[in-house]
């Protein structure tokens, strides 16, 4: 499976600079990392500190 994701993630890249040019390549990055946020606030649970370290 991660081969067949990277050259996915390769063939993409690719083709997204091919038409847009390279500067396209950190407009994706931006939606990822707010979906990537958003995905780690509502899917990580905090545990309350005990006050033991």
């Amino acid at each position: 499976m991660p081969q067949s994701s990277s050259t996915v993630g390769f063939l993409l890249g690719g083709l997204l600079t091919g038409t847009l040019g390279w500067n396209s390549a950190f407009f994706i990055n931006v939606p990822i990392a707010i979906l990537a946020l958003l995905g780690t606030r509502t899917h990580v649970q905090v545990e309350p500190d005990q006050g033991t370290h």
